[in-house]
């Protein structure tokens, strides 16, 4: 299954990198994070691998985030693996003036059991990747000249 979003972000493509690598602002634009805690490398550099605690279809799912490539500030990739399921991650980040184009493509690999399920699932993925989207769209938008300072801004 592939899902794929562009955006046209407010600010300039630094800050909106710097607001897609923060890990401490994960929670506010990843729906249903529930812990990040790293476990090999560089957290954001490529081969390091964080455990991700996701409240995902009503449960609690552990997840496996690989970094596969780190661009910056024109790409982040990463895979993320649990009971079987493989979810690469594609973000594209292009600096438009005082604006960001932002480009995310996720691509779901399932295993042969659940393909049967695949209908079934789809929604519950496509209800945590619009969420994923929203909630970063929503932060970006936090930071934008005119509104209120947010209680993270720097």
């Amino acid at each position: 299954m592939k899902l794929r979003h562009e955006s046209l972000l407010p600010l300039p493509r630094d800050r909106v990198v710097a607001l897609f690598t923060d890990a401490t602002l994960r929670p506010r634009w990843q729906p249903g994070l529930r812990a990040y805690r790293a476990i090999d490398g560089v957290p954001g550099a490529p081969g390091a691998r964080a455990e991700l605690v996701v409240q995902l279809g009503g449960r609690p799912v552990v997840m496996i985030e690989t970094v596969l490539e780190q661009s910056a500030p024109d790409r982040f990739v990463a895979s993320y693996a649990a009971e079987g399921v493989v979810n690469v991650v594609h973000n594209r980040f292009v600096g438009a003036g005082d604006a960001t184009a932002w480009v995310v493509e996720s691509e779901l690999a399932l295993p042969p059991l659940l393909l049967l399920m695949g209908p079934l699932l789809a929604p519950v993925f496509r209800q945590q990747f619009d969420g994923m989207v929203a909630g970063f769209r929503d932060l970006v938008a936090s930071h934008a000249p005119g509104n209120p300072p947010a209680a993270d801004a720097d």
